[in-house]
């Protein structure tokens, strides 16, 4: 029972670091690649769309994320972590969502992209954007 409880704590109470992946509508990759930042409470986060790479002021752009209650926000970009499964909201012109899984290697890339995701036990399962905006800030 303690080894279960000490295991909660660990993966439950881990902060966001590492790389995270995932599909925005299950469709486009998106990674996020997250270190501790200065400040308390806050990251710096490396958004990668890997279906805008060609214009790379937009697919890694470099933003600053702040908890806010059990969720962060970044910029355009909110998102929910817990274990090794989290949830990514885009406030874009039309609003996107990604489930997202922790990556254990490096960023992939293009081609390698899909291959990691299924690695990692990514699945589909897109919701609406509004509804995946009201599940990260529960």
């Amino acid at each position: 029972m303690l080894i279960g409880v000490w295991v909660c704590l660990q993966s439950c109470l881990a902060g966001p670091e590492g790389i995270w992946g995932g599909k925005w509508d299950d469709m486009w990759p998106v990674f996020l690649e997250i270190e501790k930042g200065t400040d308390t409470n806050g990251y710096k986060v490396r958004y990668i769309w890997l279906e805008n790479t060609s214009n790379s002021s937009f697919s890694k752009k470099e933003l600053v994320a702040k908890q806010v209650g059990g969720h962060f926000e970044a910029d355009f970009l909110i998102f929910k972590v817990v274990g090794d499964k989290g949830m990514l909201y885009g406030a874009f012109d039309h609003p996107r969502m990604a489930n997202l899984v922790k990556i254990d290697s490096k960023l992939p890339s293009v081609s390698e992209s899909d291959d990691v995701l299924q690695k990692h036990q990514w699945k589909a399962e897109a919701i609406p954007a509004s509804e995946a905006l009201e599940k990260i800030k529960k």
